[in-house]
């Protein structure tokens, strides 16, 4: 490993591979030996090169040659195939590690718990072993990975929740409640859904992002000025409870929409007609999309792009379709 390190001692047990060359490491149990550990570190934060294709320069590791009951296990930090959310350190696919004699790669780099191949060899993202912000890699279950094996041969593997601390974010639904609730209904409906987490959290603390979806008359209470705000404060205010755990309530987003269905403007013969049916055609074409996406980025405000963290069309979808239902709303309120 190459540069500085923010641990100045390491326990004794601890081993830090070197960045030239991949390195071997017996693994001795009960004076037996049980496995071999291959690894590789980096010689700076990003690394580009495919550094699996520096194990297979091992000489054992090309031919197969190795000791009765010797588990073969390759330690990389690397990025299989396309992952859109992860920056590309030494980009790889899953054939590049099949191809190279280990018989379990623990792999590094992706948060997220992943078995990619469980075949003859395994190649496994066991994750990190607690979420660290409420970014989609990091929530859920957070933990170690349990190997079960018979000499060689991986017979399974079992994820092992060590976090003590849950970055969760869940949807609501807030047409479930009736025509006539209002916000302090969608409070309660929200203290009972984070009741029900935390007693299946195992005593962890939550951390709680929250995204109202759904077409309901709420929206219009919702988007008023300090609305939402004011209901988050409602909810943290009642966030802790000596008898089911420790909630933080970390954001709500406002997803939801207006009671209408705009599907049923499709057949009118008027502005609001032509409106929907022209909403319709973009978001289901590339082309426009695109069209759309490039003049945003040309003439919209720098702070605005800055908090969509990028116009991906995903995101470009959602915003065209919120821009609907405002404009349909708002001329269907003035026509009334």
């Amino acid at each position: 490993m190459g540069g500085w390190s923010a641990v100045r001692r390491w326990p004794d047990n601890v081993k830090v591979f070197s960045c030239r060359e991949v390195e071997a490491v017996p693994i001795f149990w009960q004076g037996q030996k049980v496995a071999t550990v291959y690894g590789l570190s980096y010689d700076r934060q990003e690394v580009r090169e495919n550094l699996v294709e520096r194990f297979g320069a091992r000489p054992e590791l090309a031919s197969g040659t190795r000791e009765r009951g010797d588990l073969w296990i390759g330690l990389l930090h690397c990025t299989v195939g396309q992952q859109p959310d992860h920056a590309p350190y030494s980009p790889c696919s899953l054939e590049d590690l099949r191809r190279v004699g280990v018989d379990y790669w623990a792999l590094g780099h992706i948060h997220r718990h992943a078995v990619l191949s469980s075949q003859e060899q395994w190649v496994v993202y066991p994750g990190n072993t607690q979420g660290r912000s409420p970014k989609p890699s990091e929530t859920g279950a957070k933990g170690v990975v349990v190997v079960t094996c018979e000499g060689n041969r991986v017979l399974g593997v079992e994820h092992v929740p060590t976090d003590v601390v849950r970055f969760v974010t869940v949807s609501v639904d807030v047409g479930e409640l009736s025509g006539t609730s209002d916000l302090s209904d969608l409070r309660r409906l929200l203290v009972q859904r984070a009741e029900l987490l935390l007693s299946e959290s195992a005593g962890r603390a939550l951390i709680l992002r929250v995204h109202l979806t759904g077409r309901s008359h709420l929206y219009h209470l919702l988007t008023r000025p300090g609305a939402l705000e004011q209901l988050l404060q409602d909810l943290r205010e009642g966030g802790e409870s000596e008898e089911s755990g420790l909630l933080w309530w970390e954001s709500l987003v406002n997803n939801t929409r207006p009671p209408i269905d705009l599907c049923v403007y499709e057949e009118r013969a008027d502005f609001l007609g032509a409106f929907v049916l022209q909403w319709k055609k973009t978001r289901g074409d590339p082309g426009q999309l695109a069209a759309v996406k490039e003049q945003l980025l040309s003439s919209a405000p720098s702070q605005f792009l800055r908090r969509l963290g990028g116009v991906k069309e995903e995101r470009l979808v959602e915003l065209l379709d919120e821009a609907a239902y405002q404009v349909v709303d708002a001329l269907e309120a003035n026509e009334e």
